[in-house]
């Protein structure tokens, strides 16, 4: 997020929740970025972890945030591991991808 925004916007709803904002959408924009790697559509995600497609779009779109064990569904499904710390990291020599 451009910080001059992030600042404004803590002021108004707190830094916690924008730290929660960010943190969710480093999550969602991982998840697309290896859902397209690897040539799987929202409906096949969502059919390999047992959802609707919505819940896949609502949350890639930042609408909802997914429960710890939907996120290990997708780690599994996507072949990625889940690091939680709030950054990301992209592990190019083995293709893989790491939730951060």
């Amino acid at each position: 997020m451009n910080h001059d925004f992030s600042k404004r916007l803590a002021d108004i709803i707190g830094q916690d929740e924008v730290k929660k904002v960010e943190y969710f959408a480093s999550i969602s924009g991982q998840i697309i970025e290896a859902r397209h790697h690897q040539k799987i559509s929202q409906q096949g995600l969502a059919d390999a972890i047992g959802v609707a497609k919505s819940t896949i779009a609502r949350i890639e779109g930042g609408l909802t945030h997914p429960t710890s064990l939907t996120l290990l569904k997708i780690s599994e499904v996507l072949n990625i591991p889940i690091v939680i710390d709030g950054s990301k990291h992209k592990d190019k020599k083995d293709g893989g991808y790491e939730l951060k």
